[in-house]
């Protein structure tokens, strides 16, 4: 499995805190809510490292801010997050994108071996796809933005590097046209120094 950086982390932590509490607000389970209130409440006051993001985006004014998800959750997170990073690339610009990554997912991890512990074991199943369906639309609303921003710079790089050989070709052409004139008047070919940096004189 792909090995996260600590800003990644972070950021899995981060999304993992919103959909528990996303899942849970669209929830009617009663089994379900008291789960997950239990499960905030257990893991609201860790410290881990990865959890960095969540703490310091606590505010006195936010009543219902995000708490630091179990950690079944967020290892789940962590793996969905991993596969992502290797294979998004490849199906972005495809068709099906959400569809391509989800299949990708289920068969790269194995769901049922993370104990999560903020729903009922009745809908364990649903929270799980509920959980990756949400968690990929929230990466890919991220992604492509961001991609498609390096690919605008790419080519604006691009058309930076055209237009400098332009400016370039237009000199040479200049240079060769000075050595056409030169040669006429004294009566030598020279092949042009700009192309070669050599010349070549038949006679004087």
């Amino acid at each position: 499995m792909y090995d996260l950086c600590d800003v990644d982390k972070n950021v899995a932590c981060y999304i993992a805190a919103y959909m528990s509490a996303k899942i849970n607000m669209n929830t009617s389970c009663d089994a379900c809510r008291t789960a997950y209130l239990a499960s905030k409440i257990q893991h609201k006051n860790s410290t881990a490292s990865h959890t960095l993001l969540i703490n310091i985006r606590q505010f006195d004014w936010d009543k219902y801010g995000l708490t630091v998800p179990s950690p079944a959750v967020y290892d789940l997170c962590c793996s969905v997050e991993s596969v992502l990073q290797q294979n998004i690339e490849a199906v972005v610009a495809g068709p099906r994108v959400m569809g391509c990554l989800y299949d990708i997912c289920t068969q790269a991890i194995d769901f049922h071996s993370y104990r999560i512990d903020c729903c009922c074991e009745m809908h364990r199943t649903s929270w799980l796809n509920a959980a990756l369906m949400l968690f990929l639309r929230v990466r890919i609303h991220h992604f492509v933005p961001v991609r498609n921003r390096e690919l605008k710079l790419l080519a604006e790089k691009k058309k930076a590097k055209s237009a400098e050989l332009t400016v370039k070709l237009s000199s040479h052409t200049k240079t060769a046209n000075i050595c056409k004139m030169f040669c006429a008047v004294r009566g030598t070919v020279i092949v042009c120094t700009f192309c070669i940096l050599s010349c070549v004189h038949f006679y004087y």
